[in-house]
């Protein structure tokens, strides 16, 4: 249990390190209408109370039991794994097109290759992977909704704005690759 432990602890600081650097990274003017604080504080927010939580509260009792709790644990860090792994691809994938504001740069394309072709959004596809492995380490129900189910709506918030701004800037070529690619987030599903 002290491996999982460590291994958790090691990534998930590194997974925060990096969106702080995508942060400093991309510092230009977006028209986000204010959804990138409200993602950044509501997943601040979700995941410190959530932890909090797990402390006052501690593991639900159905995953109390330390078998079921170890396979919890390391389910939860291969999610994190997934989840990390996911999103620096997709935001490799973007290249010079990725910002952490919404915001399209002169001479941008639809970018419709790589996760792309299956997905619109496979960055907060992996966002909310990292999330919900980080509710599921808690091993806590009321500490797992509230780390995923508020920035779940912060994103699906943003989702809405950036999708706005894509069908303005690439009219015909954007509605065109929204038919070929209809799911934002879950393959199949939505």
């Amino acid at each position: 249990m002290k491996l999982v432990s460590q291994l958790w602890f090691l990534l998930f600081w590194l997974w925060t390190l990096a969106e702080l650097l995508l942060l400093l990274r991309t510092r230009q003017p977006g028209r986000d209408r204010g959804t990138l604080r409200l993602l950044w504080t509501t997943v601040a927010l979700s995941i410190t109370i959530g932890q909090f939580l797990r402390g006052f509260l501690g593991p639900s009792r159905l995953l109390a039991a330390p078998a079921m709790h170890t396979r919890i644990q390391w389910i939860a860090l291969l999610l994190l794994l997934a989840g990390t792994l996911l999103r620096l691809l997709a935001i490799r994938t973007l290249g010079r097109a990725f910002s952490v504001h919404v915001a399209v740069r002169t001479g941008q394309q639809v970018v419709q290759h790589g996760l792309y072709a299956h997905l619109r959004h496979p960055s907060y596809t992996a966002l909310l992977l990292i999330l919900f492995a980080t509710g599921l380490q808690t091993a806590n129900f009321a500490a797992l909704a509230l780390t995923f189910l508020p920035p779940l709506a912060a994103l699906l918030r943003r989702i809405h704005v950036e999708e706005q701004v894509m069908a303005t800037a690439f009219g015909p070529a954007y509605a065109d690759y929204c038919r070929r690619v209809p799911h934002r987030l879950i393959p199949g599903l939505w």
